[in-house]
């Protein structure tokens, strides 16, 4: 019985210094976190920017809407806004 706490000691010892010198959390757990959140960063920025060149190119096809309105129907009052 003695040899057998003895060993369990040993064993537990051994376990408790492993858990102690590593770390909580691995680098390659954080390093794909960091890739994760900046990849994440530059996907949004980027559908920004399509949505940004969308809006102008939608407001540009606008204009071309209500010129060709004003012109059928001879309202050069709102032409003038």
């Amino acid at each position: 019985m003695l040899i057998k706490n003895a060993r369990n000691t040993v064993e537990q010892s051994k376990m408790t210094a492993r858990l102690a010198s590593g770390s909580s959390i691995k680098i390659e757990t954080l390093e794909t976190t960091w890739r994760t959140i900046v990849d994440g960063i530059e996907e949004t920025r980027q559908i920004q920017e399509n949505a940004r060149r969308q809006r102008v190119e939608d407001q540009a096809r606008l204009e071309v809407i209500k010129k060709d309105f004003n012109s059928r129907y001879h309202m050069p009052n709102s032409a003038k806004k």
